[in-house]
């Protein structure tokens, strides 16, 4: 015998013994090949296989279910007659004692322990007895443990699995899993290897559809009680996810958070206390406070629970119950667990198509427990994560969710759009045309973003300020990663949604002021401090692979403006520095803004169009504004201008006397719009060669 290896997978149940590889150092004979040559302790062999090493490993690599390994080897050859040199033993893995799962103690103090697999195997033929003890998971080995040392010296410990073949250049979601009390023990691997909660998003297939971090705590202690309360753990826990979000890629929009008992309950607390910290979260078999769970209305949850829970189904229902009262949409439904997977999907499919941000489901009567399963207090609770991380819909649904600013404070203030018809402040809405191909222009509310799309990424110039998530947007309209904003300055309407994405390229000048709301959304968190914001200046270069984009400083219309230059799609943004309508001169003097419109005149030979925060104009724009101002510096005054005189922007109330603002403006009232605002300095306006501009 040259090699010996156990096989063990995780199912809803956990890790179990599923098969034994023996490797033998020379050609099998033909007494090798018999099953009843094999006694292994306290296992049943179901099936016996020949093959090579080559051939076991790449099934092991498949994450096949072993007792499906057999199908899969003869698939491709029907005829295959027995070859190589290991003998794969596929075990009984529904015996109990092919579970590694232990618990010791009872009630409270009870613990898990994950005994380490020893087999004893009998060759009959040789009459010799061999120990196994070398072990391989498909899915148990892919984690990484590691251990976070909280600012106050709380420890934690935790398992993480890297997506395969990570590329720090994208982001990646990541998926928090939380585990039940049962499930607290010294071995820090038990959060991955007590049923599937962690483990059924690693998965290979899992993977080609929705690559992703997994994280896995582990929580030696009981740390949520029924009288809603959470121990250091829970916060801890969200500090260890914010450490790894600056180790690595992940997306900041697309925390994911699931847990069942024990953990479902922390997960509870942690969307009352950190409200928009998950993209959405999948509650499985737990309940907590309906005076306080209200508080977590606004987030994106599935909670699903089975109906003869004694605990879950009524107290998480009555939740439910206070979340709609305090106004959340709510979608509900049931199954069977038993149905096939077809309907179940079908099922939860059903009840996400509603569009509720809270879904509440349940699993109908006892469905989740089989036929010889032992009835006792509790049965359905422990059996509902055993069903629940199947529902692949469920899963689907979660990874469509985003995190997004809340902006449901401001539902009764109406947004003016293009064509006369209005759309509550809430509502998101977004419009794109392509000025080239690959460069979008962008409307959502405020003045026009962009989208510049290279071979692998794209990067956003502005944001705007409206409702949802302009990031995916913009993902989803170029079909690549836009991990970045370049801002053309501070004001607000340009830099509110900079909160989706990882960091924001701006003036120096510009990062203390980009985060700071306009008056008409107060009482709205835009996680001013979540993104990476970079100062830069003349000269700099934003590479996007294929095509690069240079920074000029051109500070008038705030000290902290800039434009871009696109070179290989021969356009130039520049934010609200030109205007179609006239310039008013800001911070600088005329001689200063001349200099300005001379050196991107400099650059005329490499771009054809202008895009604005008001929108696309030709290169005239530019060209006019320089011959006025120059027009001025060879001696020409122009008339005295009234800095008092009103700006359009104030719309009559609604139907209903709401407030209205236009969606192609600020909001009136906001950074000074609506008003000249200047009036303490003498100002001359000139109008000449197409172009006018207010000057000191």
């Amino acid at each position: 015998m040259k090699n010996s290896t156990i096989i063990t997978e995780i199912d809803g149940q956990g890790q179990k013994i599923a098969a034994v590889v023996l490797e033998f150092g020379e050609s099998i004979k033909p007494v090798d090949m018999q099953p009843d040559n094999y006694a292994v302790e306290n296992q049943t062999v179901k099936e016996l296989l020949v093959c090579s090493v080559p051939e076991w490993e790449k099934l092991f690599r498949q994450q096949l279910p072993a007792e499906k390994w057999a199908e899969e080897l003869y698939k491709s050859t029907p005829e295959r007659q027995p070859a190589g040199n290991c003998v794969i033993l596929i075990l009984d893995k529904n015996r109990p004692e092919a579970s590694l799962k232990r618990m010791t103690g009872r009630g409270p103090g009870a613990r898990l322990v994950i005994a380490l697999p020893e087999l004893e195997i009998r060759l009959k033929a040789e009459q010799i007895t061999i120990t196994v003890t070398a072990v391989k998971d498909a899915v148990a080995d892919n984690f990484d443990k590691g251990q976070f040392c909280c600012n106050d010296g709380y420890s934690i410990s935790y398992n993480l699995f890297i997506p395969e073949g990570y590329d720090p250049e994208r982001t990646y979601p990541l998926v928090l899993f939380m585990h039940d009390a049962g499930s607290c023990s010294d071995d820090v691997s038990a959060a991955v290897v007590q049923g599937n909660g962690a483990a059924v998003w690693t998965l290979r297939k899992e993977q080609e559809k929705r690559s992703c971090f997994v994280l896995a705590p582990h929580y030696p202690e009981k740390c949520a009680e029924d009288d809603f309360t959470v121990g250091r753990e829970a916060d801890a826990t969200v500090e260890l996810v914010k450490e790894l979000m600056k180790r690595y890629s992940i997306d900041k929009n697309r925390i994911y958070g699931t847990g069942q008992s024990m953990g479902c309950m922390m997960l509870c607390e942690l969307n009352i206390r950190y409200p928009g910290f998950f993209g959405g979260c999948f509650l499985v078999a737990g309940q907590w406070n309906p005076e306080t769970m209200p508080a977590a209305r606004h987030g994106n949850l599935w909670i699903l629970v089975s109906e003869m829970d004694e605990k879950a189904f009524p107290i998480m229902g009555a939740c439910v119950g206070s979340m709609k009262a305090a106004g959340a949409e709510i979608s509900c439904g049931s199954w069977d667990a038993h149905s096939p997977e077809n309907i179940q999907n079908e099922a939860a499919e059903k009840v996400a198509s509603k569009g509720a941000g809270i879904n509440f489901t349940w699993f109908e009567g006892d469905s989740v427990l089989e036929a010889d399963d032992r009835r006792f207090p509790g049965a359905c609770h422990v059996k509902t994560w055993e069903k629940a991380y199947q529902v692949e819909a469920i899963r689907e649904w979660l990874f469509r969710q985003h995190r997004e600013i809340d902006f449901s404070s401001k539902h009764n203030i109406l947004i003016r759009n293009t064509d006369g018809t209005c759309l509550p402040m809430d509502k998101p809405y977004y419009d794109a045309r392509e000025v080239v191909p690959g460069v979008w222009q962008i409307m959502s509310s405020g003045d026009f973003s962009y989208c510049i799309a290279g071979r692998k990424r794209a990067v956003a110039i502005d944001t705007g300020y409206g409702a949802g998530n302009i990031r995916v947007y913009l993902e989803q309209l170029c079909g690549l990663p836009v991990r970045s904003v370049i801002n053309t300055h501070s004001h607000f309407d340009h830099t509110a949604d900079n909160t989706y994405f990882d960091q924001a390229y701006m003036a120096y000048k510009a990062v203390l002021l980009a985060t700071i709301p306009f008056a008409s959304f107060a009482g709205i968190d835009f996680w001013e401090k979540d993104y990476e914001r970079i100062g830069v200046g003349e000269g700099f270069i934003c590479d996007l692979g294929d095509k690069t984009l240079e920074i000029f400083d051109i500070p008038d219309h705030t000290e902290d403006g800039i434009a871009i230059l696109d070179r290989a799609d021969r356009i130039l943004f520049t934010g609200d520095e030109f205007m179609a309508f006239g310039k008013i001169l800001s911070h600088a003097s005329l001689a200063e803004f001349y200099g300005y419109t001379q050196k991107l005149l400099g650059h005329r030979s490499e771009f054809d169009i202008i895009c604005a925060g008001g929108g696309v104009f030709p290169v005239s724009l530019l060209e006019n504004y320089d011959k006025c101002a120059e027009y001025i510096l060879s001696g020409h005054q122009g008339e005295v201008f009234d800095g008092n005189a009103p700006r359009p922007g104030k719309l009559p109330p609604g139907p209903n006397g709401e407030i209205v603002y236009d969606r192609m403006m600020p909001h009136f009232g906001d950074g000074g719009a609506g008003k000249m605002g200047i009036t303490e300095r003498k100002m001359y306006s000139m109008e000449y060669a197409g172009a006018k501009i207010v000057y000191e």
